[in-house]
């Protein structure tokens, strides 16, 4: 996670926020992926005002954000990981001379994918929502709770899967309210 620092008078309230985006295991751009960045907030009621910039071919990303404070996040960059859902804290400043550059190198990590066999169609019948008889999730050292969405539903058979670290111990936890 990054997080840029807003030190600046309040009549500034626009600073460009920009970086880089690549892989840590190539250094080659991840072209393709979107950066999001999601001001933190004081309070809990306060709705954090969200931008995002697309990562261009150089890997290269820019947008132009209110002052504040900001976890940025990427998504769509296939095999690598989100560094708001695996990464670690990383400060930079904005302060009113200068705009605030964020460089993100993020970690490969692989696909997980859990298979839920249902045979007799008895899935569908316990649900008031489609797929919401089954939650899967994730946990470990890097995470306490990381949900894995459905992916995959063919009627018999049901996929759940994300993107997850490589090479550390993760919990897969199953849970049904609905079916046993």
């Amino acid at each position: 996670m990054v997080v840029a620092l807003a030190a600046m008078p309040a009549a500034m309230v626009a600073q460009n926020l920009s970086g880089t985006v690549v892989a840590d295991d190539t250094g080659k751009p991840l072209t393709g992926a979107t950066v999001i960045a999601i001001q933190k907030t004081g309070a809990v009621s306060q709705r954090p005002a969200i931008y995002k910039a697309p990562v261009d071919a150089s890997g290269r990303y820019a947008m132009t954000v209110s002052a504040g404070q900001y976890q940025l996040c990427v998504h769509g960059g296939g095999l690598y990981l989100d560094p708001c859902q695996w990464g670690s804290a990383t400060t930079r400043s904005v302060t009113a001379a200068a705009a605030a550059s964020a460089a993100l190198r993020l970690q490969k990590g692989a696909w997980f994918i859990l298979r839920v066999h249902d045979a007799q169609g008895l899935l569908p019948q316990g649900e008031s929502v489609h797929g919401s008889s089954v939650s899967v999730h994730v946990t470990g050292a890097a995470v306490k709770q990381f949900p894995l969405p459905m992916v995959y539903d063919s009627g018999r058979v049901r996929d759940y899967g994300a993107v997850v670290p490589m090479n550390s111990p993760l919990n897969v936890v199953v849970g049904s309210g609905s079916v046993i």
